[in-house]
């Protein structure tokens, strides 16, 4: 095998597929004890700044479509303003910066723990958070994003002007993509598994979204396929032709695109409009996930099935 795969347990789905309720703020004021100490050190890094990469825009823009949320954000938040440095879904206005006081997302950073709002309209939250409801704003779903587990810098988050639900499983998903954001936020050009790589094979980020992925869509009964590429077609794997794929390389140089919410049918008329775009002549191998099967199954016999 090309690379290690380590089973992790699917989780129960009366558990995993729950609606969370609204969560309660650890600081209700939005503010930590630290809190100046981390606004120092965010200030420091001079994220406000940055000009957002097209790596960063590939983890919102997949996010909102695999979530299927109008709005999707990577939030900075320093010791007096919350600044956007990525979106999707708000077109082509430029990147605001909000006082902190009226932003949501410093009740996910003071605590460090994600924030789930179904209707704000309806949350004791209201009183203090009156600028982003007139905005809009009804549903909120945030993570931290945290360097090294000490630092928390800001949320990626997602927003609808509707009441939503989010899950268990759907949480514990976007968490796991919080953290290839993270990679993204301090340089690190090789950690997404949806954009194409010059330089090293992603397959533990590739194996840790495959394995949050699964679990969701096991929970909400839907269908995720592997397809596998010739090695001459990888060159396009950027072009995925589907927002929601994500992908790797093997060893031998074949790509491994996984397409959730597309059944076998489905990803093989996406796998082959890459063949095709590439003008290799090779037809994709696909496979579908059998209903119990987990993520390391799945890639082992897609695996097992090109040797």
């Amino acid at each position: 095998m090309p690379f290690a795969l380590t089973s992790a347990p699917l989780p129960d789905r009366a558990v995993a597929g729950r609606h969370l309720a609204e969560t309660t703020p650890t600081f209700p004021n939005g503010l930590s004890p630290s809190d100046a100490e981390r606004s120092r050190i965010v200030d420091e890094m001079d994220l406000h700044g940055r000009i957002p990469d097209e790596h960063l825009q590939a983890v919102v823009r997949w996010i909102t479509h695999y979530f299927n949320f109008p709005m999707g954000f990577i939030n900075i938040l320093g010791s007096t303003h919350e600044k956007i440095i990525v979106k999707a879904g708000m077109g082509d206005d430029p990147f605001p910066a909000f006082p902190r006081g009226g932003s949501i997302c410093r009740y996910v950073v003071a605590g460090n723990h994600p924030m789930v709002i179904p209707d704000l309209s309806q949350s004791p939250l209201l009183p203090d958070n009156q600028a982003p409801h007139d905005m809009g704003i009804r549903a909120y779903v945030g993570v931290p994003l945290t360097d090294d587990g000490t630092v928390t810098l800001g949320t990626l988050c997602l927003t609808d002007t509707c009441p939503r639900t989010f899950s268990e499983s759907q949480l514990e998903l976007l968490m796991s993509i919080a953290q290839t954001a993270m990679r993204y936020l301090k340089g690190d050009s090789g950690a997404a598994p949806w954009m194409a790589h010059q330089q090293g094979h992603p397959w533990e980020e590739f194996h840790r979204l495959g394995v949050a992925v699964r679990n969701d869509l096991w929970v909400a009964q839907q269908p995720i396929s592997l397809a596998v590429l010739p090695g001459a077609s990888t060159r396009t794997v950027q072009d995925l032709g589907a927002v929601s794929a994500f992908f790797t390389l093997s060893e031998s140089g074949d790509a491994l695109v996984c397409y959730p919410l597309s059944d076998e049918a489905q990803a093989k008329t996406l796998a082959q409009d890459l063949i095709d775009a590439s003008g290799w002549q090779a037809a994709a191998e696909i496979f579908d996930a059998d209903m119990m099967e987990t993520w390391p199954e799945l890639c082992e016999r897609a695996l097992e099935g090109r040797v």
